[in-house]
């Protein structure tokens, strides 16, 4: 049987917490596009054109995961991401001048 990937119910959401997204929120799904014209549009001057970075939930791990793209630096906590990392509840994630805060629904408590 072949898995369909879920666009439709929160996983989670990103918040921002600083720079000129401050405040506004965005419902992650299965899998996630970030950067200018994407799913989750965070990005601002220094943001180039194309997929900054991505968050995509594991079903089968429970967990999400994370990874920056060779467009954009991202940071997770402080420290840049190269390759795909786990995501942990409440992290920080800047990409340019944008931190937002990752709010998880999925995880090892509850999943669709």
């Amino acid at each position: 049987m072949t898995k369909i990937l879920d666009t439709s119910r929160p996983y989670g959401w990103l918040v921002a917490v600083e720079g000129p997204h401050m405040g506004k929120a965005w419902m992650l799904t299965q899998f996630n596009f970030i950067g200018r014209k994407q799913t989750i549009p965070i990005y601002d001057d220094t943001t180039p054109e194309g997929i900054a970075a991505t968050i995509m939930y594991a079903p089968d791990q429970r967990k999400f995961l994370v990874s920056g793209s060779d467009i954009a630096l991202l940071y997770v906590n402080g420290q840049s991401v190269t390759g795909r990392q786990e995501l942990q509840p409440n992290s920080h994630l800047k990409l340019g001048e944008t931190v937002v805060r990752f709010v998880p629904l999925c995880g090892n408590d509850f999943a669709w």
